[in-house]
C-alpha cells in the first residue's frame, strides 16, 4: 500500500468526533451477515459467492455498521465487537441455533470493558471489575454458559486466555488463575470458577497468553513465564532493552 492509499484509508476511517469506523476483510465465513452490513452509501458491489453456498474471500475491506466500536475480539467461530457504551455484539456461529447470525447486546446487565478468548475459553471483564467466564463457549448445553468468577470482592483489570485456562490480573497487580471449586448448593456440590492467586511478590501490569504459555509483565519491566501451560511454576526472565 502506497502513502496515498494509507492516507486515504486513515482519513476515511476516522470520524471528526474521534470514533473509528469498523471494517471487515479477509476470509468471509459469514457471507449473509457481511452482505447485509455493507454501508448503504457504498457504491462498490462485492461478490460474496464463489459457487454454491461456499463463503468467499473478500479482497477489499467492507465497512460494517458497528458504530462507536472500542475493541474487537476474533475467535475461531465468531467476532465480538465491544462498544463504547459497554455493550457487546457478536457476528458468527450461534451455538444455540446452530446457525451463523448476528447477536446484539449479549450482556445487557453488564458494562463490558475487555474480552479475551482461546479455543475453549471466552472471558469478559466489566466496568465494575467483575470477570465472566464461558468455558466451551462453542457448545450449547447446561454445562456451557457464562458464569461469574468468585473473587471475594477482588476486582480485575487484565485477562489472558490459554487453551484451557485463564490468567487474571487484579486491580492491585496480583496475578492468578481461574480454578474450578466445589460449592454446595443445598445438598448438591456444583463446580464454580474461583480466582486463585499466584505467589509472585511483584506488581503485574500485563498478561499475554498462547496455547500453553503465559507471560506476566511487572511494573519494573521484569517478565515471568508461567510454566508450560498446564503447570503454574513461575520462571523469572529479565528483558533488557
Amino acid at each position: 500500500m502506497d502513502k496515498t492509499s494509507q492516507n486515504t484509508t486513515s482519513k476515511s476511517a476516522f470520524h471528526p468526533d474521534g470514533r473509528f469506523q469498523c471494517y471487515g476483510f479477509g476470509f468471509n465465513g459469514f457471507r449473509q451477515i457481511t452482505a447485509k452490513a455493507i454501508n448503504a452509501n457504498e457504491s462498490q458491489e462485492v461478490d460474496f459467492e464463489t459457487g454454491g453456498s461456499h463463503p468467499a474471500s473478500v479482497l477489499t475491506p467492507v465497512q460494517l455498521n458497528f458504530d462507536c466500536v472500542s475493541g474487537i475480539l476474533a475467535s475461531w467461530s465468531s467476532t465480538f465487537y465491544l462498544k463504547e457504551n459497554g455493550t457487546i455484539n457478536k457476528v458468527g456461529w450461534n451455538s444455540k441455533t446452530k446457525m451463523f447470525g448476528e447477536e446484539e447486546n449479549l450482556l445487557p446487565d453488564h458494562f463490558v470493558t475487555d474480552a479475551c478468548c482461546s479455543w475453549t475459553q471466552l472471558v469478559f471483564l466489566t466496568k465494575d471489575g467483575d470477570c465472566l467466564q464461558w468455558t466451551d463457549y462453542t457448545r450449547f448445553n447446561e454445562e456451557s454458559k457464562l458464569v461469574k468468577v468468585c473473587s471475594n470482592g477482588t476486582k480485575f483489570k487484565e485477562v489472558g486466555c490459554r487453551e484451557s485456562s485463564c490468567i487474571l490480573v487484579t486491580g492491585n497487580g496480583q496475578a492468578g488463575v481461574i480454578c474450578n471449586d466445589q460449592v454446595k448448593d443445598g445438598a448438591v456440590a456444583k463446580p464454580v470458577p474461583v480466582f486463585k492467586a499466584i505467589a509472585i511478590d511483584k506488581e503485574i501490569t500485563s498478561v499475554a497468553c498462547g496455547k500453553e504459555h503465559a507471560l506476566l509483565l511487572t511494573s519494573s519491566g521484569t517478565v515471568y513465564t508461567l510454566g508450560s501451560g498446564r503447570y503454574f511454576t513461575c520462571i523469572k526472565t529479565t528483558i533488557t532493552t
